[in-house]
């Protein structure tokens, strides 16, 4: 790719994230991805407040697919409709090269007009032989109307073999309705990302057994951190919720741990009451 075409983009932008070294497993959310992914589903909306994991739960899906992954990390800088073609055709370009000097020229000629840069897109996208999900994350810091347009468009005109994947904290601007009624959508909401209590009957309390294996050992054991707005009440309220994970069961460690402030950065000491989370 040329210099110019280069300049002022960020490369952090346009990959995805390493995965957290201590990654909760969520094979349940990973399945509903898959067989968005796998089908005619042209969009997957992951759409919940901050904090609930949304960044967190696609970098560890994608990191599990063997598609391209095209990855854009948005910011308020690309309500700008060159910068975000820009970007967008970067991160497509990153994972699968596609992008043209003909397709670069018109973005910056066209000043980022939708009505120009979809159209052209899709006829560079149809060329593909090989699947590509696309996924464009905090989706909404962009408020540029011409973007949110140009994305709708590029939905309804996409080829098969795309997938996007918005990951956004309230819905964007488009018909949704439309595309719910057509089958042509897969929604993943804050109540999906959430884990519940396990206790009185919605899930199990953990065994003594289970307990030994996160308060005493193994040494890999350690304990996972998540903010709370990840979880049911009632540990809603309490910032940052030190858990260990047996399978596919989340529990919260029944001893003394040292987990950071998120806000400051400090380290704090508190012994949690000792659960299952499922």
């Amino acid at each position: 790719m040329g210099v110019g075409w280069d300049a002022g983009l960020a490369a952090t932008k346009v990959h995805p994230p390493v995965p957290p070294a201590r990654l909760v497993r969520r094979p349940r959310l990973h399945d509903v991805l898959d067989e968005a992914a796998d089908s005619t589903v042209r969009l997957v909306l992951v759409s919940a407040p901050a904090g609930a994991g949304k960044s967190t739960l696609l970098a560890g899906w994608v990191a599990g697919r063997s598609d391209a992954v095209a990855w854009l990390q948005a910011e308020e800088g690309d309500s700008d409709p060159v910068c975000f073609w820009r970007y967008l055709i970067r991160a497509i370009d990153t994972a699968h090269p596609i992008a043209d000097d003909d397709l670069k020229s018109l973005v910056a000629s066209s000043k980022g007009d939708d009505s120009v840069v979809v159209t052209a897109l899709v006829n560079e996208l149809t060329t593909l032989d090989r699947d590509l999900i696309i996924v464009i994350d905090d989706h909404h810091l962009i408020a540029d109307a011409s973007v949110q347009r140009g994305l709708e468009r590029f939905i309804d005109l996409c080829p098969s073999q795309i997938t996007l994947v918005i990951a956004t904290r309230f819905d964007p601007p488009f018909r949704l309705g439309r595309l719910r009624v057509r089958g042509q959508m897969t929604e993943v909401r804050a109540a999906d990302l959430r884990f519940g209590f396990g206790v009185h009957g919605r899930g199990r309390l953990v065994q003594d057994q289970d307990r030994r294996v996160f308060e005493h050992g193994p040494r890999d054991r350690k304990p996972l951190f998540l903010a709370a707005g990840q979880f049911d009440a009632p540990f809603a309220d309490q910032g940052v919720v030190p858990i260990g994970q047996r399978g596919d069961e989340l529990v919260r460690v029944g001893r003394w741990v040292r987990h950071p402030d998120l806000r400051t950065g400090r380290q704090t000491v508190r012994r949690p009451e000792t659960a299952a989370f499922e």
